[in-house]
């Protein structure tokens, strides 16, 4: 088992991992100069984001694809029965003409699947706008982030909208924009607003009663951090909250600068937290994917 500490603390964080090549194109089609002067590396344009994966210009997008036809099924084979009462589970070699994912294993499958259609296409097709869109190679503005805040603005905490407004994200103008700042932030932020002062999770509304008074517990300390500030004893004294995180994988490969936003969140409070379980560090010969 391996284990990865990321400690953040108001104004710093020590890099341990990035996950560098989420947001690196492939070799560039294009090349363009950005507002920084830099030649920048243009994949795919905005007005052209749709892409079947299996031609998609971004050799990850690609990979992607391959990916789930060697380790996914037919959605329609599943109902499906063999001649021995065993599900039928053959792989999904056809690509979705709407969605662009490889979803079953042949066009007449993918016509009698109108749950597809009907419910999954549509997000399907907006993941893979959205995947492109991160590895275009344009400037991605909005993920220039904030840092710390005076302490006298409040932080809601009841929606992205509110949290992003309250915490002064300027550069989120669009949905596609939302779905990528909430999608790096999601870990974070879920536990900065667990141990928020002004959480959202309480007692009736996503808290059990024994849940509640573990956060008591957790939030006394963060008062006392707070306190702290003006009291020199009390400051020698001060213990970390400790975040355990068992069975990490994905966020533990987030870029550290990321949970800086927790730190924001907690600016009095220094935060450890632990990425624990086999698969939170890739081995050094170990080959995976980004996606």
């Amino acid at each position: 088992m391996r284990t990865l500490a990321v400690q953040t603390t108001f104004g710093s964080g020590r890099r341990a991992i990035s996950l560098k090549s989420l947001f690196t194109p492939s070799p560039p089609s294009d090349m363009v100069h950005g507002s920084s002067g830099k030649k920048q590396r243009i994949l795919v344009q905005p007005h052209d984001l749709f892409h079947p994966l299996s031609k998609s210009p971004v050799k990850e997008m690609r990979e992607k694809g391959a990916l789930i036809q060697q380790h996914g099924c037919c959605t329609t084979c599943v109902t499906e029965t063999t001649a021995m009462g065993k599900p039928a589970t053959r792989e999904p070699t056809f690509e979705c003409p709407d969605c662009g994912y490889p979803t079953h294993c042949s066009s007449s499958h993918w016509k009698q699947d109108t749950t597809h259609h009907d419910e999954l296409c549509g997000h399907l097709r907006e993941a893979n706008e959205d995947e492109h869109d991160l590895r275009s190679g344009r400037t991605l503005r909005e993920f220039e982030f904030p840092s710390a805040q005076l302490p006298e603005i409040v932080v809601n905490l009841s929606s992205w909208d509110s949290f992003l407004y309250t915490r002064s994200f300027t550069n989120i103008n669009s949905n596609r924009a939302m779905r990528h700042v909430s999608k790096v932030l999601t870990y974070p932020v879920t536990i900065g607003s667990v141990l928020h002062q002004f959480s959202p999770f309480v007692l009736s509304s996503g808290l059990t009663p024994e849940g509640l008074k573990s956060m008591t517990a957790l939030r006394t300390t963060i008062k006392e951090h707070d306190l702290a500030r003006s009291e020199k004893e009390l400051a020698m004294q001060q213990m970390p909250l400790r975040v355990f995180v068992l069975g990490a994988r994905a966020e533990a490969m987030l870029p550290p600068h990321l949970y800086l936003q927790l730190a924001y969140l907690l600016p009095n409070s220094p935060v450890h937290v632990y990425f624990v379980g086999p698969e939170c560090i890739p081995a050094a010969d170990e080959a995976r994917s980004t996606i």
